[in-house]
């Protein structure tokens, strides 16, 4: 890296998660703000989050604070909450209540303060949809994972649907990371192929994971680079692995200029990890401490 340290603005919701796994229930904080600011701590890299709270949930900015990610808050009357239940490799989720949504007057102070802008929305509105426009003229850099823009909630259940909104995101994107179903998804909306969709959206990079086989990433000149999941010792939460993935990815291929396949064999380990539950263990996410 640089000698000064470089600095990563994050936007996305900080969540308040009910996870539900077959022989045990816990709370903790979740969401992109968590799961990649801690990421990218652990990686030397400087932190601003975007995020809106409910005045009750304050002690979560604290929690991360302590982390040393700084969170610029906005107000809301809740905060993002979620429930994961995970059966086997089943995993349903719901959100039972979502925060205010994060508007561009909040994060363009930030901009040209930060090296790169990360994108976490978690359903379509959950970021001002007016923002990716806004951000398209800023010349930063952006660095989107479309989980958010490719999900309805009906009935408090979280479903897969492509939003109308995520156009604009990807045209404002350089780079973008789905996993697989997202991936078809978007394809079969578009009915593009996979150069298609590249070139429609003028996409630099475009990282697709396939949990334990693996992945792939294209690149703008048309090449793809295939990677191997790496092996978990165990699957104790999946929770924020795709996060912690990307966010370490990112560090990898912008910060460090590491080559696309070593980037993503680096990033993979560490995802395994986060599965494991010893990368960003229980510890740092527990509301109640």
């Amino acid at each position: 890296m640089n000698q000064r340290q470089n600095r990563i603005g994050i936007v996305g919701s900080i969540t308040m998660d009910d996870i539900e796994l077959t022989d045990r229930h816990y709370r903790k904080v979740g969401g992109v703000v968590a799961y990649a600011g801690l990421t990218y701590r652990r990686h030397g890299l400087s932190v601003l989050g975007i995020s809106n709270l409910a005045r009750q949930d304050s002690r979560i900015k604290s929690k991360l604070a302590a982390h040393g990610i700084e969170i610029i808050c906005g107000k809301s009357k809740q905060t993002t909450h979620f429930v994961n239940r995970q059966n086997g490799p089943r995993r349903d989720q719901m959100m039972t209540q979502t925060a205010r949504k994060i508007e561009f007057k909040q994060i363009q102070p930030i901009i040209g303060v930060v090296d790169g802008l990360h994108l976490g929305p978690l359903h379509p509105l959950d970021i001002d949809p007016q923002t990716y426009l806004m951000l398209k003229n800023s010349n930063q850099k952006i660095f989107l994972d479309v989980q958010g823009l490719i999900r309805k909630i009906v009935d408090r259940q979280v479903c897969t649907a492509v939003s109308k909104h995520l156009a604009s995101g990807l045209r404002t994107a350089h780079i973008i990371k789905a996993n697989g179903r997202e991936n078809q998804a978007m394809l079969d909306f578009y009915q593009l192929n996979l150069s298609e969709f590249m070139h429609r959206f003028k996409i630099e990079e475009y990282v697709v994971t396939l949990g334990s086989n693996g992945g792939f990433v294209l690149t703008g000149l048309g090449d793809k680079i295939d990677y191997n999941a790496a092996a978990s010792s165990a699957v104790e939460d999946p929770t924020g692995a795709g996060d912690v993935f990307f966010a370490a990815y990112i560090v990898n291929r912008f910060f460090e200029q590491i080559q696309i396949r070593e980037a993503c064999q680096s990033a993979a380990k560490v995802a395994a990890r986060q599965v494991a539950g010893t990368y960003i263990p229980f510890s740092q996410l527990n509301p109640d401490t």
